[in-house]
């Protein structure tokens, strides 16, 4: 995609906007983590906790 012609977009560079969004998702699965953090058990909060820092990297 080119950025000439009308309506055309270009990017140079998307990974500053992806790291953004990537870390916009992270935090909205740690809030939601957190409002059921009361009503898990500690291995199912370990569990989980381990899954989000897995999927971080």
């Amino acid at each position: 995609m080119s950025g000439s012609g009308a309506g055309g977009v270009a990017l140079v560079n998307p990974q500053p906007y992806l790291d953004r969004l990537a870390a916009s998702v992270d935090l909205r699965q740690i809030i939601t983590l957190a409002d059921q953090a009361p009503g898990l058990t500690d291995a199912q909060l370990r569990a989980r906790l381990l899954t989000l820092a897995g999927s971080a990297r």
